[in-house]
């Protein structure tokens, strides 16, 4: 099927131009042009095979690129509706230190899989990525290799993780996520630490991102640890993305001096070095129940904690049971070592759309079933910078082709002739995240067709089918 676009306005990546017609022909953007005043033909055939859609009124984009998901088993066990519904056609596993392979941690397996599907042992890395690459999914899909899969994996061997990484990056692994709080990343307490492993991901053209060490009184060191790679010989032309940029300031004295700090910090490298941070709209987190003194750093200590499957935090709970909060998670825990949690008022509004607004700042939802940005960041950030007057150009670009250039996603987040067909029509007057903490999975408003490599995947709120395929990074190509 070939599907004409008429008289929208269309975001290319870069620029919004009105007025114009895109055909979309054997999974690539077959032509560009001007729109010229003619009857108008929505849903009309011009030719065989040719659907005619009006687009006055509406805008054409790139598909948007969530580079920050635990979607490792979701795009194959589910639909992906969570991600189209929102307008996202390519997304990034394989975040926080964790990917699929052996991982041997039960708390971190569950952020992988909270769904509990019934999956293959994957007994390595490799073992995995032959696997997924024979899975049907809805939506385009890359990875990243887990800081702590690896060092797991290669039983912390310095020459052995240096050799399995250069061969997981033959494989197509886009780079390496760490997550300093988890599993091997918690040995992490320098930038020499992790240095090995950033001089193979510069050499090799590669992305290093994390979930830091600290992201509250101490989340400029936190931060610098990694800026501190590009003085080291070999790491000058590394990648470094930081993971859900936020800031707790429950557990800091020093308050917003520390965010204005490490902003400064990041802007000084803007346009020198190829520095980046995600950012999802919503001032909770979502994270293992388990992870000690987490609760800590809600505004709110325990009342902020909401375990997955359970509508009370864990203050009601023990208020409930008469028991102090810390049995409660422990029974809990019990029961499921691997139970996620809500943690509500784990940083504030304004400083959330601060670091938003940067411009190297990514969007990227971090998505968690338990958790609304699973379902509703991206419509949430576009109604946002629509409300407030915002450049939408700028905003669409964090979740287009910044993406796409800072992950190296060739063929992605940008709309050209000849461009791979992934590509999101909506209706900026109707564009509204509907999720909530209470109702986590609710579809968006506003998004009114999805393409994924050519093929109509959601229409009218339903999906279509999976037409999603496996992205490598370039090099391995």
């Amino acid at each position: 099927m070939k599907y004409l676009i008429q008289n929208v306005t269309l975001f290319n990546g870069e620029l919004l131009i009105e007025s114009q017609d895109i055909l979309i022909s054997e999974g690539i953007i077959k032509e560009i042009s001007r729109h010229e005043a003619q009857t108008k033909q929505g849903g009309s055939q011009n030719s065989v095979g040719t659907q005619i859609i009006e687009g006055e009124g509406l805008f054409l984009s790139p598909g948007f690129i969530d580079s920050h998901t635990h979607a490792d088993l979701d795009v194959a066990f589910t639909d992906s509706k969570n991600f189209l519904s929102q307008g996202v056609t390519t997304v990034v596993g394989g975040n926080c230190g964790i990917s699929c392979g052996n991982i041997n941690n039960p708390n971190l397996e569950g952020v992988i899989n909270p769904h509990k599907f019934k999956t293959p042992t994957f007994r390595d890395i490799p073992f995995y990525w032959e696997w997924i690459q024979n899975q049907q999914i809805g939506v385009n899909y890359a990875s990243l290799i887990g800081q702590h899969t690896l060092f797991e994996e290669s039983h912390n061997n310095p020459q052995e993780i240096e050799k399995n990484l250069e061969k997981y990056l033959a494989l197509g692994y886009l780079g390496v996520s760490s997550g300093l709080v988890y599993g091997w990343g918690e040995k992490v307490n320098s930038s020499e630490d992790i240095l090995p492993v950033a001089k193979v991901l510069a050499k090799n053209g590669a992305i290093l991102t994390s979930h830091i060490k600290d992201q509250s009184a101490k989340l400029y060191e936190s931060v610098k640890m990694f800026t501190d790679l590009w003085e080291h010989p070999g790491c000058k032309g590394l990648k470094i993305e930081i993971s859900h940029l936020k800031h707790m300031v429950a557990t800091d004295p020093a308050g917003k001096e520390t965010l204005e700090k490490t902003l400064e910090l990041l802007d000084s490298f803007y346009g020198r070095k190829a520095i980046g941070v995600d950012v999802y709209p919503y001032t909770a987190g979502a994270t293992s129940l388990g992870l000690e003194n987490r609760y800590k750093q809600c505004l709110n200590g325990w009342a902020d904690v909401f375990p997955f499957g359970y509508s009370n935090s864990i203050e009601e709970l023990a208020k409930e049971k008469n028991l102090a909060p810390e049995d409660i998670v422990k029974n809990i825990l019990e029961k499921n070592p691997k139970v996620l949690a809500v943690y509500k008022n784990s940083c504030r509004e304004e400083d959330m759309w601060e670091i938003m607004d940067k411009p190297y700042a990514i969007v990227a939802s971090d998505g968690l079933p338990t958790h609304p940005r699973h379902w509703g960041t991206f419509t949430k950030v576009l109604r946002h910078a629509l409300d407030n007057n915002l450049k939408i150009e700028d905003y669409l670009a964090k979740m287009t082709s910044l993406p796409a250039n800072q992950f190296n996603l060739r063929g992605h987040g940008y709309i050209k002739e000849g461009s791979l067909a992934n590509v999101t029509l909506l209706n900026p007057q109707e564009i509204e995240d509907t999720a909530t903490y209470e109702k986590p999975e609710s579809l968006s408003k506003g998004i009114i067709k999805v393409w994924v490599n050519g093929n109509l995947a959601y229409d009218n709120e339903e999906v279509l089918g999976k037409y999603g395929k496996v992205i490598k990074n370039s090099a391995s190509c």
